[in-house]
C-alpha cells in the first residue's frame, strides 16, 4: 500500500490529484491481515481549481542490438573482410 505513493509522484508524501493533494506525511499503515491494510492519518487538501497532468514523449534516437553466433571457421576468418568495424553515434539531443 505504501509503495503506491511512490508511483509517478514527485514527492512520496504529497499525492497530487486533479482536485487537490493527498498529504500522507502523518499517515500510518497497519496490516489487518494478508490482504488488507488500514491507512489512517492522511489529510486531503482541496484545490480551488482542477488541474491535469500531461505526459508526452518525443523521439531522441534509436538503439539497435544484434545478437548472433557463428560456428563455421571459414566464415569467422572472413568476418573482418565482410563486416566493417561497428561505429557508435550519439542520439541527437
Amino acid at each position: 500500500m505504501a509503495a503506491h505513493t511512490l508511483y509517478e509522484n514527485a514527492n512520496p508524501y504529497l499525492i497530487e490529484e486533479p482536485s487537490g493533494t493527498l498529504d500522507t506525511t502523518e499517515a500510518t499503515y497497519t496490516a489487518l491481515d494478508e490482504r488488507r491494510v488500514r491507512v489512517a492519518g492522511a489529510a486531503y487538501v482541496p484545490r480551488d481549481t482542477y488541474t491535469n497532468k500531461l505526459e508526452g514523449s518525443r523521439l531522441i534516437g534509436y538503439q539497435t542490438i544484434v545478437v548472433g553466433g557463428i560456428r563455421d571457421r571459414v566464415v569467422i576468418e572472413q568476418l573482418p573482410n565482410c563486416c566493417p568495424r561497428p561505429r557508435t553515434t550519439s542520439a541527437p539531443r
